[in-house]
Order: C-alpha cells, then structure tokens, then sequence
C-alpha cells in the first residue's frame, strides 16, 4: 500500500470519527459566506462614495473606484473576515484540547512530522508581489 494511500485512509477516517466538529466548521464557513455577501451589497446600497448606491460605472474616477474597492475590503475584514478567524480558531481550539482525545491527538503529531520532513518549497513568491500591488493602487489612487 502506497504512503498516499494510507494518509487518505487515516485523514478519511478521522473525518468519519469526528463528523461533528467538521459539521460545525461548515456551518461556520457558510454563514460567513452569506455574511459576506450581505456586507457587499449592504455597502453597494449605502456607500457614500458610490452615491448611496446612484451612481453609475461610468461616474466612477480610478481614484474613487480604488478608495470604494479598499473601503470595502476594509469592511470586509473588520465585519466579516476577523470575526470568522476568530471564531473558527475557537471552535478548533475548544474541540483540541477539551474533546478530541490523547490517542487521536498523537497520531495527528506523528503524521504533521512526517509531511514536514517531506516537503520543500523553494517556489513561494512570500508576500512581495501582493505589497507591491498595494503599493501600486495607492500610487494610482494620490
């Protein structure tokens, strides 16, 4: 039997075992993607730079486009993306050290050992080229 193989046999069987915590994760996941789909188009209504929602594409400058999309990124994370973060490392923190028991804990150790001994990245770009594209729209926006 193939490594491979193996890791998909144990990694399915601990979804099997612990399907309520993987439930409850999901049942995260989609409220925030309702949750950030509300913010969306609560923000296209009553944004005051898009004139509360009147304006057309063609009344936007770049600069107004720019601070509208950051504006709403912005949003986004404060309303939507943090609050989720949180949440999510909640409920994993909860179910790691007060439900999930010794036995499945170790065999998770033993096998994120395994993975880090095989991989190496020497590809990643890191986090340059997504500054320099925020710098870029801050440039284009003053």
């Amino acid at each position: 039997m193939s490594e491979d193989l193996k890791e998909e046999i144990f990694w399915k069987g601990m979804a099997k075992k612990h399907w309520p915590a993987i439930l409850i994760f999901g049942l995260a996941c989609l409220g925030f993607f309702i949750w950030f789909f509300t913010i969306i188009l609560m923000y296209v209504a009553n944004s005051d730079i898009g004139g509360l929602g009147t304006w057309t594409l063609a009344e936007f400058s770049v600069g107004t486009g720019i601070l509208w999309l950051l504006v709403l990124i912005g949003w986004e994370l404060l309303l939507a993306v943090l609050p989720t973060v949180g949440i999510l490392c909640l409920i994993v923190a909860i179910y790691w050290f007060a439900i999930l028991p010794e036995e499945d804990k170790e065999a998770i150790k033993t096998r994120e050992r395994k993975d880090k001994k095989k991989k190496y990245r020497k590809t990643e770009g890191g986090g340059f080229t997504f500054l320099i594209t925020i710098a870029f729209l801050i440039v284009v926006f003053v």
